[in-house]
């Protein structure tokens, strides 16, 4: 035992009942304890985790194993609790079983473990987070290696490229001059690196998966080590695709814009060419008396009339929305319509009408009302290129506060409803918010403005008017355009009731 008590590991015995038998002067001087202390403790007071059951269990897997490592947490005296490490074994002293154990204090080794733990554990936030930021940026983000091929990539570039993943994009492009749509601007891209190590604000375009081009600004350092040489370069990649489609959208609205100035211009002074035209067919007719001359002044008269007509309704249109509202029928101005659309739209398209007669008048401009119903029809025809049915009803409604709310102008009270239906491909749910939008349009580039509806829109709030889309996806569509009924006059034929106006 002497030898025991100047060891440098502490040395405790118990025995079977946990009752200490005997403690080296390391174990006083780790524990805080006296040696006479610890000899009237039993393992259960020094090592709280050590229950009488714990304890019997432990001493069985002695007797069956002879010896074993073990780690346990003690308490000091002064009550702080230290981990500890060491070698338990079962002598046999005086005919009597003891547990014999040596260990060694290891508070520094596991402050140290718990240290790199807590270490590992900022990495790997850092690491998720810089991840996260890696994958869920809307930019384009990419690592291009100095051979050129490109070794990372996130899923905002694979989906401004049109791939399904950045994995599918790396494996598909085996140098990063591929991703230029033109060859020039990938050289000059190349050329910025090596002389400057930096391209900022490269705008160009770049090849999608399906060989598209879509329009691209690009941001890219080269980093490069001691000796000068680019070990890889860091980029970031924003689509531009909206920003030229807004772009073209407001070119092309320019372009209506100077083309509704020449047109007013060109227009003004048509007409006033006409006017003196138009006067002289009344100045001859007093002079004239034989049937044929005065038949063909009639239709001298009347085709000067007709091209007058055109150029006012080229005039309004060039002057926008504004308009002299009147009160006029609508029953008359969609059936003076009909011999119109059935005469341009397609045979595989068939018309019907359902005009009631009797309805009351609307305050309107009937050239601005014709270009609404124009612009819903002709929206109806492009929906059905296999052809279909367009239905054109007329009929009266009472508009609730809720329905007038869809229009700022729109009061409730008696409307005149025109519903204009067709049997096409319908409005996709995603863009039914959007349909009323300038510029916004479904039809390839060339084959629409995406100024119909915003211009019908427009027309319907200086009237006062509704405009109610319904569609269901593949099997059709229903625009109900409101028009509130006029105030009738003190000797209104319709407010008396007397009468019907053609």
């Amino acid at each position: 035992m002497h030898a025991l008590d100047t060891a440098s590991l502490s040395a405790c015995w118990a025995r079977a009942d946990g009752s200490i038998f005997y403690v080296n002067d390391m174990t006083c001087r780790t524990t805080g304890y006296t040696r006479e202390e610890l000899l009237r403790m039993s393992v259960q007071e020094l090592v709280p985790a050590y229950t009488p059951e714990f304890y019997a269990a432990g001493l069985q897997r002695l007797r069956e194993t002879g010896s074993m490592v073990i780690e346990l947490y003690y308490r000091r005296k002064d009550g702080r609790i230290h981990p500890a490490e060491g070698r338990a074994s079962l002598v046999l002293f005086e005919g009597e079983e003891y547990n014999c154990a040596f260990l060694t204090d290891i508070t520094e080794r596991k402050q140290a473990e718990l240290e790199r733990r807590c270490l590992a554990e900022v990495v790997r936030a850092r690491e998720a987070q810089l991840r996260s930021i890696f994958e869920n940026t809307l930019e384009g983000i990419l690592q291009i290696e100095s051979e050129g091929r490109i070794i990372a990539a996130n899923t905002s570039m694979a989906s401004i490229l049109g791939y399904e993943s950045a994995q599918e994009l790396m494996d598909a492009l085996t140098h990063f001059c591929e991703l230029f749509y033109v060859h020039e601007h990938s050289e000059r891209f190349r050329q910025l690196l090596l002389k400057e190590s930096r391209a900022l604000g490269f705008e160009t375009q770049a090849r999608r998966k399906d060989g598209s081009a879509a329009w691209v600004v690009i941001n890219a350092r080269a980093v490069r080590d001691e000796e000068g040489q680019i070990l890889h370069v860091d980029g970031t990649v924003m689509d531009l695709s909206e920003r030229k489609r807004m772009e073209a959208d407001l070119y092309r609205a320019q372009r209506l814009d100077s083309l509704g100035r020449l047109v007013g211009g060109i227009t003004h002074d048509l007409r006033n060419i006409l006017s003196p035209v138009l006067m002289t067919p009344v100045l001859l007719r007093e002079s004239l008396s034989d049937p044929e001359e005065l038949r063909l002044l009639e239709g001298l008269e009347t085709s000067v009339r007709r091209g007058v007509d055109m150029l006012n309704q080229l005039l309004t249109f060039s002057r926008g929305t504004g308009g002299d509202l009147r009160k006029l029928s609508l029953v008359d101005l969609v059936r003076g319509m009909l011999p119109v659309l059935e005469a341009t739209f397609p045979k595989n398209i068939i018309i019907t009408a359902s005009l009631r007669d009797g309805l009351p008048p609307v305050l309107g401009d009937a050239t601005q009302l014709e270009q609404v119903i124009m612009n819903l029809c002709v929206n109806a025809r492009d929906a059905m290129p296999e052809g279909g049915e367009l239905s054109l009803i007329l009929e009266l409604a009472e508009v609730d506060p809720l329905l007038a709310r869809l229009s700022a102008s729109a009061e409730p009270g008696p409307h005149v409803v025109l519903r204009i239906l067709d049997t096409g491909t319908g409005i996709h749910p995603d863009n039914m918010a959007s349909i009323f939008n300038p510029f916004f349009t479904t039809k390839e580039i060339g084959k629409g403005t995406g100024l119909g509806l915003s211009t019908v829109i427009g027309i319907l709030k200086s009237h006062r008017g509704i405009i109610k889309p319904d569609s269901v996806l593949g099997q059709g569509t229903c625009f109900s355009v409101y028009l509130p009924v006029a105030e009738p006059e003190q000797d209104d034929p319709f407010r008396l009731g007397i009468g019907s106006r053609s």
